[in-house]
């Protein structure tokens, strides 16, 4: 495990906000549905930031 941070640290670093925000996310309903995707405002609505 330490080889992996030692030569992989951005990766490891993505890694750990994916999972923290991921955990953060399902722990609070507002945020899930705010962050979740929804093709048909990407599509229709421009809304590129989902």
């Amino acid at each position: 495990m330490i080889e992996y941070l030692k030569f992989a640290p951005v990766a490891s670093f993505i890694f750990a906000l994916t999972i923290g925000a991921s955990l953060l996310a399902f722990n609070n309903e507002g945020l899930y549905g705010k962050w979740m995707l929804h093709p048909y405002s990407v599509y229709r609505k421009k809304m590129f930031l989902r």
